[in-house]
């Protein structure tokens, strides 16, 4: 039964479950490497609500930082963290978002735009490929 959980990414899944394990009574720190939470989808400005009521809820926002390591130990997980820190928690979740592979589409002269971009019939730029 964790107690203290760290929550890897800080879009729209990480943000959900921080709040969600903060609710359930759990100790969350989350981390991104992003200066502000949700920064693919938004932005700072944005996203400043969501981020205020994160630390209302008492969400440890550890943002522009990087995991380096895990590593078991007696008393749970040692999260070896960037800038020489690290911090122990019971349970690790990866919320990292998924990046799709462009490069071809590129090469076809498709639009790209985090994703190949398509119409309502998801026909892409190119009227021969759907």
């Amino acid at each position: 039964d964790a107690r203290r959980v760290l929550i890897v990414g800080g879009g729209l899944i990480g943000s959900e479950l921080a709040m969600d394990f903060c609710r359930a009574g759990k100790a969350v720190t989350l981390i991104d490497n992003a200066a502000s939470i949700l920064a693919s989808l938004m932005p700072p400005e944005v996203s400043s609500r969501l981020q205020h009521r994160l630390t209302e809820m008492g969400v440890h926002l550890l943002l522009k930082s990087q995991l380096q390591g895990l590593e078991k130990t007696d008393s749970g997980i040692l999260a070896t963290l960037d800038r020489q820190r690290s911090i122990e928690v019971d349970a690790v979740i990866a919320a990292t978002g998924l990046r799709p592979e462009t490069a071809l589409a590129r090469r076809a002269g498709l639009t790209i735009n985090r994703g190949v971009c398509v119409d309502s019939y998801l026909q892409t730029s190119n009227d021969d490929i759907y």
